[in-house]
């Protein structure tokens, strides 16, 4: 007799166990195999690829009954139609069609999902290297006097220089929105109804407090503004179809730093330097 594999190298090589080979055997799945002289089962090279197929089917939808008439066509008609199969086989397909399309589009997802590179970039070059050349200067303007200058200039551009810097930041992703900027601009009124909300807000607090004239003030201004590009190296880092996240990030920077202008010259007069 010719050498065959034995059970458990059969098992082994197509990842199952030997329970699993008894039981395709006992469903017709796979044909009964030869015997050694000691009683030993001895599998043909092909019985590997044959329980091979089966787990694949089986991971792809496919029924043990439906497994069994395909290998039976194969083993048996020579490639004759067999009376519905070829309509299972072609419905079948679509199903695993559908499942590698929903596969891929959720691999692309979670791609892009969890690559570091875009948000670290985008938080370096933005957070890490300003606030860095922010603690430079101020070192260097508490010890010369170039310094002090060159901080006085920065702190006097640095209104104009963030707008400069956030409309650079809306121009690059505005191609990316597509029919989503009539999305981006129906936000602009909530933003700017919060300023207003929060000014009073923050003025009812300070009342409620009985806190001093420039107390209330501050609480005032810092209620109503917040630092969303904080967030903004990570809305960057998104992928392309969720450009508009860091669009409306900007967007409410932008819709603040308009307020800031008006609450330097409005909160004076809320707040008068003498409260009663």
């Amino acid at each position: 007799m010719s050498a065959g594999l034995r059970s458990g190298q059969v098992a082994e090589a197509a990842g199952v166990n030997i329970q699993t080979l008894r039981y395709y055997e006992r469903r017709g799945l796979l044909a009964e195999p030869d015997r050694s002289a000691g009683g030993h089962r001895l599998y043909g090279e092909e019985a590997v690829t044959v329980v091979r197929v089966i787990k694949a089917a089986q991971r792809l939808g496919f029924t043990l009954e439906e497994v069994a008439e395909l290998l039976e066509t194969g083993r048996h008609h020579h490639g004759r139609p067999v009376p519905g199969l070829q309509e299972r086989a072609a419905a079948k397909l679509a199903e695993i069609d559908v499942k590698i399309t929903d596969l891929t589009t959720i691999r692309a997802a979670l791609v892009a999902a969890v690559e570091a590179g875009p948000f670290l970039e985008a938080f370096v070059f933005l957070i890490v290297i300003p606030l860095a050349l922010a603690w430079l200067t101020q070192g260097w303007a508490a010890r010369h006097p170039a310094g002090q200058k060159t901080s006085d200039a920065a702190s006097a551009a640095m209104v104009p220089l963030m707008a400069a810097t956030l409309f650079t930041v809306v121009a690059s992703q505005v191609p990316k929105l597509g029919g989503s900027l009539a999305d981006v601009a129906a936000v602009v009124p909530v933003y700017a109804a919060f300023l207003a909300v929060m000014a009073f807000a923050g003025l009812a607090v300070a009342r409620l407090f009985r806190l001093t004239a420039p107390d209330s003030r501050a609480i005032v201004f810092t209620g109503a503004t917040r630092n969303s590009l904080v967030v903004l190296p990570l809305a960057l880092a998104l992928p392309d179809d969720l450009a508009v996240a860091a669009v409306v990030v900007v967007t409410q920077t932008l819709v603040e730093v308009v307020g800031m202008v008006i609450y330097v010259r409005a909160i004076p007069r809320l707040v008068p330097a003498t409260i009663r």
